[in-house]
């Protein structure tokens, strides 16, 4: 015999090969999962997406109700916002409070500043006169004492004169005329103008390119008083004679 061993015929070994390729066989279908099996692996993947599910849900919840509001609490916050503490505001409409406005610094106002109840607040103490600068719109007051001035010297200008020089008139306000139509009232005062022109150029008060803009009462209040004490000089000196 050449080429090795040869099994001979009839000696069994075929069915002994059959039984080990039949066990073969039905180890392979043991490993291939059932449908018992696959239904089983089935429940377990949904049962964990439900579960993930739910695990998500609950922190958008949590999420929601921590860092979010709901219509009614937005509203009632717009209503009420409490104590704000931004650094810079800017705003296009119309602000309104119903409580005191307080700030630390300037408040500047582009328009006009209207006080509806300024005619209502009648003062009784220590009242004092408020002015606007031509410069920038400053408010404020104007003292008298002798602490906020300096290089005093005695007036000596002929007041009387300066008075005469100046021209009274009866007049009405452009503005109040485009108002009021011919309802305007009539004013007695004075013409920058013509006060400039005059003696009483120092009572007179310019714009910010030099031209006359207004006639100053404290200025021509001491004029007038100048005035009268140079006229009563005058009687005395008469009656003297």
């Amino acid at each position: 015999m050449s080429g090795g061993y040869q099994r001979g015929r009839g000696d069994g070994l075929d069915v002994l090969i059959q039984d080990i390729r039949e066990i073969q066989r039905r180890l392979r279908e043991l490993e291939i999962p059932s449908g018992t099996q696959n239904a089983s692996l089935v429940a377990q993947v949904q049962a964990k997406l439900a579960e993930l599910d739910a695990t998500v849900e609950a922190l958008v919840a949590a999420y929601v109700d921590a860092f979010t509001y709901n219509t009614s609490e937005i509203d009632a916050k717009v209503a009420s916002p409490g104590n704000i503490a931004p650094g810079n505001v800017t705003a296009s409409g119309t602000g309104s409070f119903g409580g005191t406005v307080t700030t630390g610094g300037d408040m500047n106002a582009a328009g006009y500043i209207r006080g509806g109840n300024v005619y209502g607040n009648i003062l009784s103490v220590d009242y004092r006169n408020v002015y606007v600068t031509g410069v920038d719109g400053a408010l404020g007051h104007v003292p008298s004492s002798r602490r906020y001035k300096q290089d005093e010297s005695e007036a000596t200008f002929d007041a009387v004169a300066a008075v005469d020089s100046g021209v009274v008139k009866w007049f009405r306000y452009i503005a109040a005329v485009d108002a009021l139509g011919e309802d305007a009232p009539y004013v007695l005062g004075g013409i920058a103008e013509q006060f400039a022109q005059s003696g009483l150029a120092h009572t007179v008060g310019e714009d910010a390119e030099g031209l006359p803009e207004s006639i100053e009462d404290r200025p021509l209040l001491f004029t007038l008083m100048l005035a009268v004490q140079q006229l009563s000089a005058r009687v005395r000196t008469l009656e003297a004679d």
